[in-house]
């Protein structure tokens, strides 16, 4: 996972839809794995999607808990085109 490399501080955590990852832990960084339903405006403002296969589905699922969050692809913030 991305925060074991971009961590510096700002990601709160990683949201995952697989209940057996939820509310663990991720090895290295020790950020906490919440539900999609867990998710507030207030706790994660910003969404950053890993993989930009998921990002449309991600996209409208933030925008159904709040219109106020944005996503963003780590793909198109690095520059890394598709292959």
């Amino acid at each position: 996972m991305c925060c074991n490399l971009l961590d510096g501080g700002r990601i709160l955590g990683c949201i995952d839809k697989n209940p057996f990852k939820q509310g663990k832990f991720i090895p290295g960084t020790g950020h906490k794995v919440i539900a999609p339903m867990d998710v507030t405006y207030e706790k994660a403002p910003y969404i950053l999607v890993e993989n930009d296969v998921y990002f449309e589905e991600i996209e409208k699922e933030a925008k159904k808990i709040d219109e106020r969050i944005q996503v963003f692809s780590l793909n198109e913030l690095l520059g890394i085109l598709p292959c």
